[in-house]
Parts: C-alpha cells; sequence; structure tokens
C-alpha cells in the first residue's frame, strides 16, 4: 500500500471503511478524466459549429447576391473548402489527446472502472 499521506490528517475518512486513500485516488482520477472528455467534447463541438455556421453564412451571402434565390447546392469540394486545415500540428494533437485517454485506461481502469466509459465517449 502507499504510504503517501493524502492531507495532513492522512487518508481521507469514508463511512464504513474507514481511511481509505483508494477512494480518494478514484475521485481524482473520475474528476480529470472527465474534464479532459468534457473539454475535448467541447472543442469537437466547437469546430463543428463553427464550420456550419461559415458555410450558413456564405449560402446567405449567396442567395441576397442572387437577389432572394435560394443558394445554389454545394459540391463536396466547396464544403470541404469551408473546413479548417487539419495539418501536422493538429493531427499530432489530436493523437495525443486519445492516447492521454488510452493511458489512463491502462494505468487506472482498475480503480477507477468508470475512466473506460468517459474514455469510450472520447474515442467514438
Amino acid at each position: 500500500m502507499i504510504a503517501q499521506k493524502f492531507t495532513e490528517a492522512g487518508c481521507p475518512m469514508v463511512r464504513g471503511i474507514g481511511h481509505d486513500c483508494i477512494w480518494a485516488l478514484r475521485r481524482q482520477v473520475i474528476a480529470t478524466v472527465g474534464f479532459l472528455a468534457v473539454c475535448r467534447l467541447i472543442e469537437v463541438f466547437g469546430n463543428w459549429g463553427w464550420v456550419k455556421l461559415q458555410i450558413f453564412l456564405q449560402n446567405r451571402a449567396l442567395a441576397r447576391s442572387a437577389g432572394g434565390a435560394d443558394a445554389p447546392v454545394r459540391s463536396y469540394m466547396e464544403e470541404q473548402a469551408c473546413l479548417a486545415d487539419f495539418e501536422e500540428a493538429e493531427q499530432m494533437e489530436a493523437k495525443l489527446q486519445l492516447v492521454l485517454s488510452l493511458g489512463f485506461v491502462l494505468l487506472f481502469a482498475c480503480i477507477a472502472p468508470v475512466v473506460v466509459i468517459v474514455v469510450f465517449v472520447v474515442f467514438v
């Protein structure tokens, strides 16, 4: 067992169990992984919303320039041109976030099994 103190008084007291450092570690791991997952989801949906907003504004500008008629249907290539650049730095950052999440699963899944579910949401 780890002999490191959690606080000045030692490991926190858990009702019915006594002093339990594993409980404290479980709580901290779940909070950390949960926060990282929420940040990742905000980033993904924020980027998705930003692209959709740009496409909407461009369609509205095209409709106004066409005299109120509907904007022409965009081709696949035109929609791809609206996406943000996903170059080497962005690719490495995206992969690093997945590797960190996987590392949390490999290291802490035996202490906090709910971490597996949270990381699954990040991977999907």
